[in-house]
């Protein structure tokens, strides 16, 4: 996966990019460690696992313009999260990056399409 940097409401970021059914399916788990300024946008998706993971990532759920949905901080390996019936993409991060506040929920990730 290629990385694209882009500033978003949570500062600059590396943002890589799942958007074909391999790489959706493959997301973090082959990952051994995420670093604090990447994360993965997983499209389309609504919902996720951490099957098979070895640490512990935040989430967020995000609509087809990109408007914050849902927060998920500290989602530990081996569990399920679902998100809102309106999400269509997904945003992970390690858990090392700071907490996700909820004061970002509707409000948008990125200002327009990567």
């Amino acid at each position: 996966m290629k990385a694209i940097q882009r500033k978003t409401i949570l500062g600059e970021l590396n943002i890589y990019t799942a958007d074909k059914f391999l790489s959706r399916l493959k997301g973090l788990l082959f990952i051994k460690q995420l670093n604090t300024s990447d994360c993965i946008l997983i499209e389309p998706c609504g919902s996720i696992h951490t099957i098979g993971m070895r640490y512990s990532i935040h989430v967020i759920f995000l609509s087809d313009d990109f408007t914050i949905l849902r927060v998920k901080n500290n989602l530990k390996p081996n569990r399920f999260c679902l998100g809102s019936p309106k999400a269509s993409k997904v945003v992970e991060f390690s858990a090392e990056f700071e907490e996700i506040p909820s004061t970002v929920i509707g409000k948008k990730f990125i200002g327009s399409r990567l």
